[in-house]
């Protein structure tokens, strides 16, 4: 009986050491899959070298401070969005490089791309974004903000203008009636303080 007893004792412990192993290797493969997923997605956006072309010299009347220039982009760039959901929201694989400038109260990004007539493509997806239960859970974390996009065909790009649009609730009027005044040197023009929540101030 004595015996008996020790046999099932020893494949109980084999059949928990050989379960155990199983769940490691499944784990293992699941974290090996994740990072694989990760590096195939997730792509580091270049900064362009010609840093030191003032781009960003007509937007001093919104700001009324000065604007610097940085060398890398910073985590405000994706704001809380994931770095993966922001590449599928601009089609990072088609991005040449990235401009970022800074001041106090906002962020500048000139984002330039490769395919001709890609700028166009993106500026106009961004525009007709809605909020539906997709686009909120993906993209709710990256438009909680006051955005200004501004279209540049000729230079295929994007400016991308941020700021805190509750701390700053004044800026919205400012920048209105800075694209008013000025509109014969813009193309396309659209403001957002919320997913969905598209305001044009030029369309030519």
């Amino acid at each position: 009986m004595k015996g008996i007893i020790k046999v099932l004792i020893v494949a109980l412990l084999l059949t928990s050491c050989k379960t155990q192993q199983n769940k490691e290797s499944e784990s293992l493969l699941i974290y090996q899959s994740s990072k694989e997923v990760v590096h195939e997605v997730v792509r580091i956006l270049p900064v362009c070298d010609n840093l030191e072309k003032d781009i960003f010299k007509q937007y001093k009347t919104i700001v009324s401070e000065p604007i610097s220039y940085t060398k890398k982009l910073d985590q405000q760039f994706y704001y809380a969005i994931t770095k993966e959901n922001f590449n599928t929201l601009f089609s990072a694989e088609k991005i040449k490089c990235v401009i970022p400038a800074r001041s106090h109260k906002f962020n500048f990004y000139n984002i330039y791309y490769n395919e001709k007539g890609m700028a166009k493509k993106i500026f106009i997806n961004l525009q007709n974004i809605g909020q539906t239960a997709d686009t909120i859970n993906k993209y709710h974390d990256f438009f909680k903000r006051g955005l200004v996009y501004i279209l540049n065909t000729e230079e295929n790009s994007i400016t991308l203008i941020a700021f805190n649009v509750f701390r700053n609730n004044d800026v919205p009027d400012k920048i209105k009636h800075f694209f008013k005044t000025n509109e014969h040197l813009f193309e396309s023009v659209f403001m957002t303080t919320g997913i969905g929540t598209t305001e044009v101030l030029i369309d030519r």
